[in-house]
């Protein structure tokens, strides 16, 4: 599926390698699930040297017709979407996890190997390129709970995001609201060929609760380890800005102003994740040419640098758990070259380091908070009844009027467990359970994984 430039998605969707549907006779979840570490390993909860980053049938360029690899263009954004499974809206089940569900590792090569291992690429490959064995980077990080989805339940969370987020059941989410994960691909990537993305959802167990995400701070050790990973290609074709060698041009976008609020949510990427950079987790390997928009990681930083932290240590034993299904389905946002961002210097003036302030520039009111240096984009909220003008690409002619303006605040989401808010009734319709390949035909599934 691809995203056009007002946010909404669509498309033919792309799958992950040696894809299986659930509507295939004998089909079961191992069939696509992969953890590491393996629950029930003789030496305990540890990960081992020798441990394959992807599941045994995802091995290079394992697709077929019916479930193919999805085609992006160079600096293209791509969406992952996924069912939260109660993992978000129910937390009390699993009381001691980070308060962002975990954390979504997004790592890109041009040199894969059927043979990857995991410890090679987990918090080894960086932002810039350079890091561990350097076939590789780090693209992204992000919150598996982007803050807006849901499973329907009568948790608290659910209820909430039910009456904020509000949506017509439809396949293939039915009544549920999918989480997604929405980043850029690099902009030098080469028309005509093939790239690798390996998603990482880091899911650790603490000794207590409260730790903000999956990296240990004080008081906060982790002792379970668990982490399930999907690998997939992504066919390269020319894009707009395209420049010699078929790579494109470095594009900037505005999707602040091109993106259509109060849209369907069914088919709506978030738009925070569009407009607010790559690394929404600080992670080991983020600080290293954080934002940089090239394979190389050579490319003019984007967005501010974040701080590396400690690696969790492995510990403890293996707790096998309760099965769950979650799946994930690819999109790609279409790149226009019209797109400006408008930098702004807090005061009128460049400076390194601005304080919390609020400044008038061009008649808007800009408040920024930062430490270092800092980007300002131009915004403009158009009215309730009217799409943001300057779209380009197809749009969906779905509307749904009562559906919430996503937050443009991103940055460490801590949902709240227990939060008690007076809700409306949501649906009359019932919750669907949409397994992969879809319904009537509209497979929209890319990844699913299974966790305790």
């Amino acid at each position: 599926m691809s995203i056009a430039s007002n946010g909404t998605m669509t498309g033919a969707p792309g799958y992950i390698r040696g894809y299986v549907s659930r509507a295939m006779p004998g089909f079961s979840d191992d069939m696509d699930d992969f953890l590491v570490p393996e629950n029930g390993r003789p030496t305990g909860n540890e990960i081992l040297s020798t441990d394959p980053l992807c599941h045994p049938s995802q091995t290079i360029g394992n697709y077929s017709t019916k479930f193919p690899m999805l085609t992006v263009t160079p600096g293209g954004y791509i969406a992952l979407r996924y069912q939260e499974n109660g993992h978000v809206t129910l937390p009390e089940v699993n009381p001691t996890k980070p308060l962002n569900r975990g954390t979504v590792y997004i790592y890109g090569t041009t040199q894969p190997s059927d043979n990857e291992l995991f410890l090679d690429v987990f918090q080894k490959w960086t932002a810039d390129g350079t890091g561990g064995n350097g076939r590789g980077r780090l693209l992204a990080t992000r919150n598996f709970d982007d803050g807006q989805c849901y499973q329907i339940n009568n948790g608290n969370i659910s209820e909430a995001r039910q009456a904020q987020f509000t949506k017509v059941a439809e396949n293939p989410q039915g009544a549920d609201l999918w989480c997604q994960n929405d980043i850029q691909l690099p902009s030098d990537l080469v028309a005509g060929s093939k790239y690798t993305l390996y998603w990482i959802w880091n899911w650790p167990t603490f000794n207590a609760a409260g730790s903000p995400t999956d990296i240990p701070t004080a008081g906060y050790n982790v002792t379970l380890l668990q982490h399930y990973t999907s690998c997939m290609d992504v066919s390269v074709v020319a894009g707009s800005g395209s420049g010699s060698g078929g790579s494109s041009k470095a594009i900037t976008h505005n999707f602040a102003s091109t993106y259509t609020r109060s849209q369907d949510l069914n088919d709506a990427a978030v738009l925070s994740q569009l407009v607010n950079g790559a690394f929404q987790v600080e992670v080991p390997g983020a600080a290293a040419g954080a934002g940089s928009n090239s394979g190389s990681g050579n490319s003019t930083a984007t967005s501010p640098a974040v701080a590396a932290t400690t690696k969790p240590a492995n510990t403890a034993s293996v707790n096998a758990g309760g099965q769950h299904e979650h799946t994930i389905v690819v999109t790609v946002t279409e790149t226009e070259p019209h797109y400006v961002t408008v930098t702004v210097p807090a005061g009128g003036a460049p400076t390194t380091t601005p304080s919390s302030s609020s400044t008038k520039t061009g008649g808007r009111m800009l408040t920024v908070t930062d430490t270092d240096t800092f980007i300002v984009t131009r915004t403009r909220e158009p009215p309730s009844s009217e799409s943001s003008g300057g779209v380009a690409g197809p749009a969906s002619s779905k509307s749904s009027p009562s559906a919430a303006s996503p937050s443009t605040t991103p940055s460490h989401f801590t949902p709240t467990p227990g939060q008690s808010l007076t809700v409306q009734p949501f649906l009359s319709a019932s919750s669907s359970s949409i397994g992969g390949g879809g319904r009537n035909g509209t497979a929209t599934t890319l990844l699913r994984v299974r966790r305790s």
